[in-house]
């Protein structure tokens, strides 16, 4: 399906063509869900273009590579949280090490 949108970033309406169905897109429009949970089948860069119109290309201008889709970012700091990160004995969470902040492995995203 082609949706058209207007990027924050430039004010231009892109187009991208998403495998999304009629269905979702009301639930997303009509804010029955996180937009990962009604669009699972889409890349971050599509789900982020169907919450602020922009584009991979535009994002990466403007913020720099996108993090890889298996990247935790720190909730405190929004730092990259290696996989090497130090990880609590007994609850799920992972110190981040560039402000010692520890995140719950649900949370970090």
């Amino acid at each position: 399906m082609k949706i058209a949108k207007r990027s924050m970033f430039t004010g231009k309406v892109n187009e991208m063509d998403l495998d999304v169905t009629p269905e979702q897109i009301a639930a997303f429009e009509g804010g029955r869900g996180l937009v990962q949970d009604i669009f699972p089948n889409l890349t971050a860069g599509e789900r982020e273009f169907l919450l602020n119109g922009v584009t991979p290309e535009e994002w990466e201008v403007g913020m720099g590579p996108p993090p890889d889709e298996d990247t935790l970012l720190c909730l405190h700091c929004e730092n990259d949280i290696p996989e090497d990160a130090i990880e609590h004995e007994t609850q799920r969470q992972w110190q981040c090490p560039s402000c010692d902040a520890w995140n719950d492995k649900e949370e970090a995203s």
